[in-house]
């Protein structure tokens, strides 16, 4: 690769990172030699740990299917909980006796105790397998085997010897919080469980059964999935503000109702709007809370090159993502073909993120797409951000 060419921060068409204008100084910071989907380079070496995570976090459906468990002690019963909760058909090696907390579980579920020494037979047919034992021997032996039979497995306590992890997991019924540090950090995310836990309404499983029966009538009567996701967006937020009515469902009923209507007459936040937002110094601590909810909430976020990519990363991901700057980093788009984007999506109905670092009330192009966009009747806030001074 020429020393010339432009080096890149992840694939800037999808906005996961910024387009570096630095031009590549020599080989050592050359462009992975793999293009990303998009058809964009991703990233130099060197940020190659930004791009990939440890562990990919997936939720599977364990009911009916067969899980090993092996081990007899406490930690051996913490996991046999979760995995009888789940659905899971279980089956636990143990070569000596289980611990009364195992036993008391295992006279009420139906698990299938085997009283022998571990054998690598015993992962066969198996879907997810657990090793509990804390015995280095032992558990060693149960990777190798399921890593053998590529059998996903779980050795507690041992990141090393596992090719997955297991959360910490809050639960609220069909609403399930997994918090996870890949096994650097287990206690952390514990107390961050017991943070979420404490600032979620208790009604909220109720809530969430409810929007699963009301699905298919709310897909049926609002025909876009653009409205229905306005929808549940507003049903949910007045639920989490509504904590003492989540749980009850003539309550539930009347926000649903209360929020539909809205959104078919196209009031408040059903209907398209332009938010030039601020987006700080850099760091995702410093955005504001309006700053935040509107980047989650957007349809399609428009950002320049002074927007940190740790500030995108807590926006939207489904949303459609615009660069100021072009792919290749020849010019910028000029302010009249910008004007004209937001005023397309707002009038199709969409929330519109205008992105800018720093604090966009100082920038003069500001005024102009005030004007721009209020004179066509375009629903637009300012929403100023942290300036650099301050921060």
């Amino acid at each position: 690769m020429s020393a010339v060419e432009p080096a890149y921060s992840l694939c800037f068409r999808c906005r996961r990172r910024r387009f570096d204008r630095t031009q590549a100084r020599a080989r050592d910071a050359a462009v992975i030699g793999f293009p990303h989907a998009c058809g964009s380079p991703i990233a130099r070496v060197g940020q190659t740990d930004r791009l990939f995570v440890k562990y990919f976090p997936i939720f599977i459906d364990l009911r009916g299917k067969p899980v090993l468990l092996v081990g007899e002690g406490e930690r051996a019963a913490r996991k046999a909980r979760l995995l009888v909760r789940a659905g899971a058909s279980l089956t636990i090696v143990a070569a000596l006796p289980l611990s009364d907390q195992l036993t008391k579980l295992a006279d009420k579920a139906r698990i299938e105790i085997i009283a022998r020494s571990f054998s690598p037979d015993d992962v066969a047919g198996k879907v997810l397998v657990y090793s509990a034992t804390g015995n280095s021997e032992i558990d060693e032996a149960v990777a190798n085997a399921a890593r053998a039979a590529n059998v996903p497995v779980n050795v507690v306590d041992r990141p090393d010897l596992s090719t997955f992890v297991t959360p910490s997991i809050v639960d609220r019924g069909p609403l399930t919080i997994a918090i996870s540090t890949g096994g650097a950090a287990p206690v952390l995310a514990r107390l961050v469980r017991e943070r979420i836990e404490g600032q979620m309404p208790a009604g909220l499983a109720q809530a969430t059964a409810f929007a699963e029966r009301h699905r298919a009538l709310v897909k049926e009567r609002v025909g876009t999935e653009r409205l229905r996701r306005r929808i549940w967006e507003g049903f949910f937020e007045q639920v989490l503000a509504d904590t003492l009515h989540a749980a009850d469902d003539r309550r539930l009923q009347e926000l649903l109702n209360v929020t539909i209507r809205s959104v078919e007459r196209g009031d408040g936040a059903a209907s398209g709007a332009v938010y030039l937002v601020g987006a700080g110094p850099g760091s995702p601590d410093l955005l504001t809370v309006r700053a935040l909810r509107l980047m989650q909430q957007a349809d399609v976020i428009i950002y320049d090159h002074l927007v940190s990519p740790e500030v995108l990363d807590r926006a939207r991901r489904e949303a459609e993502w615009i660069a100021v700057e072009e792919p290749q980093g020849c010019h910028a788009r000029s302010q009249d073909e910008l004007n004209a984007i937001m005023a397309q999506r707002a009038h199709a109905g969409q929330i519109v993120v205008r992105l800018k670092g720093g604090d966009c009330l100082p920038c003069r192009c500001v005024c102009g797409e005030l004007t721009y966009l209020r004179a066509r009747g375009i629903r637009v806030e300012v929403v100023p951000g942290v300036t650099a001074s301050l921060a």
